[in-house]
């Protein structure tokens, strides 16, 4: 037995240990104003305090309880701070999905070495809370009582006071799902959830099994869907940007620009699921499957070729639906590596095939996206663990992005130009750039996010063979245009007629109803005041 003044002085140390754990761990608060700041500190240190004296009595336990506690707590913090992401399911499905070249844009020394720091305060955490083991087990079971009830009573107490202030801010800062560590495994349990409602998806019905025909085979086009990367709508010269970052696209004679479209999801393996299914913003369930399979039933060819690894584990509903493609390649390179396979497929057929081309686009870290031909606008070098003071860097490494994909595009419909042949080009969803303190994407709900490029070109002979649907397209340019119509209008563009679509939604029908104003382009995140732009 260890002596009382020694216990005592234990017993505070592991107590000041957990508080000050509690407010570091969960910077958010600090965004908050002063005097609320206080309450959410008091309730951040119990919630650290109940966790310690719950599992610090557990004598092998919590020498892994704690390290990875730190761990995780560090890495939750680090990321907030200098991304502005917060710790909920869509974090967590990258993490677990990520591939080598997403995680290694967020790898820096510094995030190392706060992990090595991490591991050594969940080892002091673990000394300090053996001082638990000398108390006699009623005493100990009161203290545990003790600080849960007062706890509880805090959070509920907090809570309630709140809601009659209707502080709503505040009460989403203390919410669980946003305090660390509370937060992980309600992001995993809600990741498990979120999984086994996509799985439930994965038999969904085929949409060729609903009654449909197609024109004839020699006057069957190629039709190709590029599907871009955190492309932001306000980013493009033709969308009114103030920089010139599409300029090979403003030169296109028979493009069509619809602006801004609406997204959506903010993230890809949520996005795509309204991209290549009739799930709508109202609607989030699909009721069948990807459009490819209708075009597989008229005998077009099908390919999906990408730049971006699997979207998840094997048998992923993204991952799904996409396999019932005729040829499928996961690829590795920049986004003009894509080039290569379309033009095998140009090459073995004259018409008749569905080309899809998942790009990499304006993907973080933005300067590895892009080689040096497009470096447009500079200085262009930041560093990721402070984006926010590199913030002119960001933007104009991001617009550099994007004078890549239009490069990238206008290299596609230069291949097409003197074929039957339309292309349709927009984005899983856009990127923060900082506006507001929020980077990136997917954990932070921003305008930006869902503000995404919906543009068509059709060469000379497709709108020969198929004029009803160019004036269709042509009449809706200027209408709202979402994901919902990418589904419907994808399978009209192939001249193929299908029950699975509904005519409002399909932009090359004359009985598209777009709404009467495109949606505003939201205020953007312009380009920075001093950057310089390459003559």
């Amino acid at each position: 037995m260890i002596g009382q003044r020694k216990m005592s002085l234990g017993m505070a140390a592991l107590a000041a240990f957990s508080f000050v754990a509690g407010v570091a761990y969960n910077p958010h608060m600090f965004a908050l104003p002063a005097g609320w700041v206080v309450l959410c500190a008091v309730i951040m240190a119990l919630v650290h305090t109940a966790l310690t004296v719950v599992f610090g009595r557990i004598p092998y336990f919590r020498g892994a309880f704690f390290p990875l506690l730190h761990v995780s707590c560090c890495a939750g913090a680090y990321f907030y701070i200098v991304f502005g992401v917060t710790v909920n399911y869509d974090s967590i499905a990258w993490l677990l999905e990520a591939d080598g070249f997403e995680v290694n844009s967020f790898l820096t020394w510094k995030l190392a070495v706060l992990l090595a720091f991490g591991v050594g305060l969940g080892v002091i955490h673990a000394r300090l809370a053996r001082v638990l083991d000398a108390l006699p087990v009623r005493r100990y079971c009161v203290l545990v009582l003790a600080v849960l009830g007062v706890t509880a009573i805090a959070y509920r107490g907090s809570w309630f006071m709140l809601q009659q202030l209707d502080r709503q801010t505040v009460r989403e800062a203390i919410a669980m799902q946003r305090i660390m560590p509370i937060s992980i495994p309600k992001a995993l349990r809600m990741y498990v959830h979120e999984e086994r409602k996509i799985e439930e998806m994965l038999n969904l019905p085929s949409p060729a099994e609903l009654t449909s025909e197609a024109v004839g085979e020699e006057k069957r086009p190629v039709v190709v869907f590029v599907i871009g990367e955190s492309a932001q709508a306000q980013h493009f010269g033709i969308n009114g940007y103030e920089r010139d970052t599409t300029p090979k696209l403003a030169a296109e004679q028979n493009l069509l620009n619809f602006g801004v479209c609406q997204a959506y999801a903010n993230t890809t393996r949520k996005a795509l699921i309204g991209m290549l299914t009739d799930a709508t913003l109202g609607r989030r369930k699909p009721s069948c499957g990807s459009f490819i399979h209708v075009y597989n039933k008229h005998g077009y060819g099908t390919h999906f070729f990408s730049v971006q690894n699997k979207l998840g584990r094997s048998g992923h509903l993204t991952d799904a639906l996409v396999a019932c493609s005729d040829d499928v390649r996961y690829m590795h390179g920049t986004d003009h590596v894509l080039l290569e396979p379309l033009k095998e497929v140009l090459d073995a057929r004259n018409g008749g095939e569905l080309v899809l081309l998942h790009m990499r686009g304006s993907h973080f870290s933005y300067r590895e996206d892009y080689t040096d031909e497009f470096r447009k606008f500079v200085p262009d070098d930041y560093g990721n663990e402070n984006l926010a003071k590199y913030r002119n860097e960001v933007i104009n490494a991001y617009d550099n992005s994007i004078v890549k994909t239009d490069d990238f595009l206008y290299s596609i419909i230069s291949m097409l130009r003197d074929r039957n042949a339309v292309v349709v080009y927009t984005s899983d969803h856009g990127d923060s750039l900082g506006k507001r303190g929020v980077f990136l994407h997917g954990v932070t709900i921003s305008d930006e996010q869902f503000n995404v490029p919906f543009l068509v070109w059709y060469s000379n002979a497709y709108a020969a063979a198929f004029p009803e649907s160019v004036r269709s397209l042509a009449a809706s340019v200027g209408g709202k245009v979402t994901h919902d119509n990418i589904f419907h209008t994808m399978i009209g563009l192939g001249g193929i007629r299908s029950d699975s679509v509904s005519l409002p939604l399909d932009l090359a029908h004359a009985k598209a109803s777009p709404s009467d104003a495109s949606i505003a382009v939201r205020e953007g995140e312009g380009a920075p005041t001093d950057g310089a732009e390459v003559q």
